[in-house]
């Protein structure tokens, strides 16, 4: 098609004229729905969009994510109509220096090769701050839109879907529909007669009475009425759309889901009076897409299926949903967490802490978590935890131990519980050489551009702290990531502190034995279970209740009784018996492996066992647990119900009791025990809620 020189053609008639023209005169060009699904984001931290891709993808977008030029090129050979996002942090490690002269040299080199290469590819500039020059160098270079890469996920969505539509209004959808007025005036009368719009069918005049935007469409979707309010959110004129298919308005991969919604009957999400539901993006008339929500519906008109869409604009709730989704995913990480760090043996908290910590960051997007401990002379931090991104420079290099000083500035205000913002290199650069702020001067030498130092604290005291490093000049705290990753320590700092509180239980009862080591190992063990007996066991009891008053924090006592096991022993014999307690003990100190657990032999048949920290429910779980391993063991008893060797279990839970209130919780775990029995046994009972389990 020849060349047409003059102005640009705007009205909606005369557009649809021209491409009427081009499409006769044998012209191809794509269309803007082909050119802006396809988007490539060019990051060494591909990873950190993860969740933007899930967000764009139900819109219809497909994006990609490569981390280097070589990657790029390769794939915009195979895919050359696509929208290509640049960020700062890419273009400046291609410069390999974070100055301005060498920024603006790259950008125009990498905007420059990818234009003579691929003519048709759009290009945004994603900087990771509101940096006017940086931002004037890339428009200069010749990319089509600049945004900020903001660390909220959900917010860089908004902005990169607002971004792909400015572009397909100014570059795709008018640049490619330009014409002259002469030409266009040129047009044979006949031709310019047959682009008239299409009357409305009278026998639709109905469609306007319908609320909101709808349109009624054949099987095939072929629209035969729009409704006022449809054409005016569209952006198209009266009867503009009548007779025309749905491809019009959906790119085709939308256009296939959107037949296959309307000829099924099943697996696809309705509404409450059964109508089909789906979200799709919508083309208006000037090329920009828009998120709806559609509902169709079913009707007969003439004695023919036919089909009533009613389209909803849901732009203004995407922001909105994609917040919800990142704060459901950081909610699910703490919460999931939180329910492992209840019951976790004490071995396996270094693991569990470690692996909150690194989760925590990427969801963050941290470069880098560490995990600082104070000795018990404090003068000195030990690093007993790092996790750097891509294995960049390690702490442990430079900083494995910091020791203290008096003129540390940072150091002091960290021992007294302060939490800090620091920027190390910033700092480093403008501080006097006589002066030590003591950890800037660290976070330096990995090149830790802002750092954020939380103390964990008991009572009062530091013992240790945790930092996230962000590694790139432009990267800043947002008020947002503080506020989850305080949410994060103060769960971290209580874990930590009951992994302290249980290694001193355990170092405790060591030290109570040795105390005791004079004493013959009747006075504080069961001579045939080797579990302590019961002096011992109401001695840590009142250990435990004090322990439990001074942190305010919750203790469970159960009392366990060997169901019918005096009928075990007049059939089996006595030395049988005793084989089988000392099986059901094992079974006792491999359910109950926290440090702080303590299970006694109470007399006979009975046991007894001190969960401290558990709440009702936990120690409810944890019993029940200990009664399932033993009846799965399935020891034979002739004369049980069951024929096998079952337990009846007493719970009771307490939060912060008194010493003197020690027999009124042993005399609850005896009345819930003896509930369970008067229940028909091998079940837990609970005194506090009356809750049994068989």
């Amino acid at each position: 098609m020849a060349e047409i020189k003059g102005d640009v053609v705007r009205d909606k008639k005369q557009l649809k004229e021209a491409d009427n023209l081009a499409s006769e005169s044998g012209a191809h060009y794509h269309s803007a729905q082909e050119t802006i699904t396809s988007v490539l984001i060019v990051d060494k931290q591909a990873q950190s969009y993860d969740a933007i891709i899930k967000v764009l993808k139900p819109l219809g977008y497909q994006i990609k994510c490569v981390d280097s030029r070589e990657e790029l090129f390769n794939k915009l050979k195979r895919i050359q109509l696509c929208t290509v996002v640049l960020t700062e942090s890419f273009v400046l490690n291609a410069a390999k220096k974070n100055t301005k002269s060498f920024f603006q040299k790259k950008i125009n080199e990498l905007v420059g090769e990818i234009k003579s290469a691929f003519p048709t590819v759009n290009i945004i500039f994603a900087a990771n701050q509101n940096d006017k020059a940086l931002t004037v160098d890339a428009l200069n270079a010749g990319v089509d839109d600049c945004l900020i890469r903001d660390n909220e996920s959900h917010r860089f969505s908004s902005q990169l879907t607002e971004s792909l539509n400015k572009i397909r209004q100014r570059k795709v959808f008018l640049s490619r529909r330009r014409v002259s007025l002469d030409s266009l005036n040129q047009m044979p009368v006949e031709r310019r007669a047959s682009t008239k719009t299409k009357p409305q069918n009278e026998s639709l005049y109905w469609l306007d009475a319908i609320p909101g935007c709808a349109m009624i469409v054949t099987p095939e979707l072929k629209m035969l009425g729009v409704n006022t309010r449809c054409e005016k959110l569209l952006g198209y004129l009266p009867n503009e759309l009548n007779g025309y298919s749905l491809t019009k308005l959906l790119p085709q991969k939308l256009f296939a889901e959107l037949t296959a919604r309307v000829n099924s009957s099943t697996n696809f999400p309705r509404d409450i009076q059964g109508n089909t539901v789906t979200e799709l993006v919508a083309i208006k008339a000037d090329g920009v897409g828009i998120p709806v929500r559609c509902l169709i519906k079913k009707v007969e008109l003439e004695e023919k299926a036919r089909y009533i869409l009613n389209i909803e604009d849901i732009s203004q709730s995407m922001s909105t949903k994609a917040d919800q989704v990142y704060l459901d995913n950081w909610q699910q990480l703490v919460g999931d967490y939180s329910r492992k760090l209840i019951t976790l043996p004490v071995n396996q908290f270094q693991g569990v802490v470690e692996r909150l910590l690194v989760d925590g960051a990427k969801l963050i997007a941290c470069q880098r978590v560490t995990l600082y401990q104070i000795n018990e002379k404090r003068d000195r931090a030990q690093l007993i935890f790092e996790w750097t991104e891509n294995n960049s420079q390690s702490l442990k290099t430079y900083s494995e131990r910091i020791d203290f000083s008096l003129k540390m500035l940072e150091v002091n205000q960290l021992l007294e519980g302060k939490k800090q913002i620091l920027f190390p290199m910033d700092n480093v650069e403008k501080t006097q050489l006589d002066l030590c702020l003591g950890l800037s001067e660290h976070l330096a030498q990995v090149n830790s551009y802002s750092s954020y130092l939380i103390p964990m604290l008991n009572q009062e005291e530091v013992f240790a702290w945790i930092g996230f490093d962000f590694q790139y000049p432009s990267r800043c705290w947002q008020q947002g990531e503080i506020d989850r990753l305080d949410n994060l320590a103060d769960l971290i700092n209580r874990a930590l502190l009951r992994k302290k509180y249980e290694e001193l239980r355990r170092l405790t009862h060591i030290k109570l034995i040795e105390t005791h080591g004079r004493l013959s190992k009747q006075a504080c063990l069961d001579g045939l279970t080797k579990l302590a007996n019961r002096r011992y066991f109401d001695r840590i009891l009142e250990a435990e209740i004090r322990r439990a008053t001074r942190d305010k924090s919750c203790l469970s006592v159960l009392f366990c009784d060997v169901d019918y096991f005096k009928n075990y022993n007049d059939h089996y014999g006595h030395i049988a018996g005793d084989i089988c307690l000392k099986t059901i003990s094992r079974n006792f100190e491999e359910s109950f492996k926290r440090a702080g657990d303590f299970v006694a032999r109470y007399g006979g048949e009975e046991f007894a066992v001190i969960l401290p920290g558990l709440d009702c429910q936990n120690a409810f779980n944890a019993a029940d647990n200990m009664r399932k391993r033993l009846s799965d063991l399935s020891i034979p008893h002739e004369n049980s119900p069951l024929k096998k060797i079952t337990i009846s279990v007493g719970l009771t839970c307490m939060k912060a009791p008194t010493v003197d209130q020690q027999e009124l919780i042993l005399r609850r775990a005896d009345k819930a025990l003896y509930r369970a029995k008067e229940k028909g046994r091998n079940r837990v009972f609970v005194y506090d809620r009356l809750r049994a389990s068989k």
